[in-house]
């Protein structure tokens, strides 16, 4: 039996789905940093209604692309939107604390997290909290993997060097700002010299 809530949430995939453009929100964020993967195993880590995990999936060939939240409402939607557009995609409902009942370790090549664990004083989670979730991360990233961290403004794109990660790029005022400093001791961000 569907709810109320889960009716609406359907009803609406269409109208949502022709506000997406075709140049959606991560190409927006990463610009020229965004590229095609081939052969790619991808998490799109706090999907929301699917939009970033679906475009992620138009720019890989060849790759598995999945979408995690913890919300069962994402998921429903995100499915929606997986017929409507054809793309070969999956959505899974997890939480970022439980990524080993997911994920072999070094089992993925890209992680993106948007808008959802950069860490700042409005964030809600704990300093505990977004380590372990940094530790996940690093588990599930083969070496050389690549995490794609986003605010509104401002992204990082890390790889996996051993227990740490290596800056690749940061755009925006994201290396001035506390923000990024909590970033850097939470991830153990090493600058490339």
């Amino acid at each position: 039996m569907t709810t109320l809530v889960e009716k609406n949430c359907l009803d609406n995939a269409a109208k949502w789905n022709s506000m997406h453009t075709e140049k959606g929100r991560v190409e927006r964020t990463f610009g020229e940093h965004f590229h095609e993967f081939e052969g790619a195993n991808i998490l799109d880590a706090g999907c929301s209604v699917g939009f970033t995990t679906l475009e992620i999936g138009r720019h890989s060939r060849n790759s598995t692309v999945t979408g995690l939240e913890d919300n069962y409402i994402c998921n429903l939607f995100g499915d929606q939107l997986i017929h409507s557009r054809n793309v070969d995609v999956r959505f899974r409902i997890g939480n970022f604390y439980k990524l080993d009942e997911l994920f072999l370790p070094e089992d993925l090549d890209a992680i993106f997290a948007m808008n959802n664990l950069v860490p700042c004083s409005t964030s809600n989670l704990t300093f505990r909290q977004q380590e372990a979730i940094a530790r996940n991360f690093n588990t599930c990233l083969v070496e050389g993997g690549e995490l794609y961290l986003s605010s509104l403004r401002n992204f990082a794109i890390l790889s996996k060097k051993g227990d740490k990660f290596l800056e690749k790029e940061v755009v925006g005022d994201f290396r001035d700002s506390d923000c990024y400093g909590h970033l850097q001791e939470i991830y153990g961000i090493e600058c490339y010299t």
